[in-house]
């Protein structure tokens, strides 16, 4: 009867495979820091996307505050001064309407949510190592830079209006500013993303196209 011999690893071969694995985990820790910039930039641009959304909706479907005074207005409110934050807003319908927020940059404490004292409704905290670099508004091919803007979502419409202190002008209807872009970027990668929010009421996420 035939004998089968069996062997095994040379001490070579084990070499090889450990330093193959040592090599291969090295490239994945070496990119984990990326990856993470990467991930929470998205988490970002799709909260700013989503709570957008929900400005929109509380826009065209909410007609009264807790008070029983009258919201005609629901608004995103931003600002690159205070660029690891941005507040959800209700416009004070017949006491001002300017489709603008009003109130206090950053609110005072215990501002948000009590229509006595600001216009605010919620104020959101960017957590991630992700902040707001600039607000880019498009009158038609046109772009310019400013540091504040409304976002505003006029009831019942669910168009977008834009309102900047810098172009009071285009605060007044009608609007001229097609749409306008939120950029962030991750701390240590540098990469960014764009919050594109268009006046016919769509929202995208996007990257930036490279030159």
């Amino acid at each position: 009867m035939q004998k089968i011999k069996s062997r095994g690893f040379t001490l070579i071969e084990m070499l090889v495979v450990v330093a193959i694995v040592i090599i291969v985990t090295s490239m994945a820790l070496a990119n984990l820091p990326n990856f993470r910039d990467r991930l929470s930039l998205d988490v970002v641009a799709q909260e700013i996307a989503v709570q957008t959304r929900g400005a929109q909706v509380f826009g065209s479907a909410t007609s009264y505050g807790g008070s029983g005074l009258i919201f005609p207005s629901y608004g995103m409110y931003f600002n690159t001064g205070q660029s690891k934050m941005f507040l959800l807003f209700s416009d004070l319908g017949d006491l001002d309407q300017n489709f603008t927020y009003d109130g206090n940059v950053p609110p005072h404490p215990g501002d948000c949510g009590d229509i006595s004292l600001s216009e605010c409704s919620q104020q959101y905290y960017i957590n991630a190592p992700v902040k707001i670099v600039a607000i880019n508004i498009f009158n038609n091919s046109e772009q310019i830079p400013v540091s504040s803007l409304s976002v505003v979502y006029p009831r019942p419409d669910t168009d977008a209006r834009f309102c900047t202190s810098e172009i009071p002008a285009d605060c007044i209807p009608p609007n001229t500013i097609q749409r306008a872009e939120i950029v962030i970027k991750a701390d240590r990668s540098g990469e960014q993303r764009i919050i594109a929010i268009y006046n016919n009421g769509q929202i995208a996420v996007k990257k930036p196209v490279s030159p």
